[in-house]
């Protein structure tokens, strides 16, 4: 996908990655597209500051073709009863009160802290039993570990 491509799909309401669904493409309030590592919310833009180069190569963006249920959980303990802060705005025109696009902080009530919320297939909504807590926190480091490498190669491949 090209850069006009992922806005377009943006601005569409389609769910667009990088390299895999750990990573989202999305527009913030000030109308900045952004990529975001869903398990610790760090963020970069989605090109250059001159905004004609992609931070990632254009064929690891992908949109999203949910072809199972998912569950929205906790990134740490994988916990769904999570909440997400969201704004209203008042619409003059409408004279109504109307969702702002700013979305505020997310909570998990299961851990009780605040959260990244993620996205799981339905099926995977469980760490398998025989995963020891200690193993699967080795995992999710060296996950993230994969995640932040991929990155900082798009970085210097790019260039922002």
């Amino acid at each position: 996908m090209n850069i006009s491509e992922i806005k377009a799909a943006i601005d569409a309401g389609q769910i667009v990655h990088w390299s895999h669904t750990g990573y989202v493409v999305s527009r913030d309030n000030a109308g900045q597209y952004l990529i975001t590592y869903t398990r610790n919310g760090s963020t970069i833009g989605l090109t250059n500051k001159a905004g004609t180069k992609l931070n990632g190569n254009e064929g690891d963006f992908f949109i999203a073709e949910p072809s199972e249920p998912v569950v929205k959980c906790c990134w740490m303990c994988l916990g769904t009863n999570v909440q997400l802060d969201a704004w209203l705005a008042w619409d003059l025109t409408l004279q109504t009160w109307t969702f702002a696009p700013k979305i505020g902080s997310a909570v998990c009530n299961d851990c009780d802290i605040e959260t990244v919320i993620v996205e799981r297939p339905a099926s995977e909504r469980n760490i398998p039993e025989a995963e020891t807590e200690s193993e699967g926190a080795a995992n999710e480091q060296a996950a993230i570990a994969e995640d932040q490498q991929a990155l900082q190669r798009a970085y210097f491949a790019g260039g922002v």
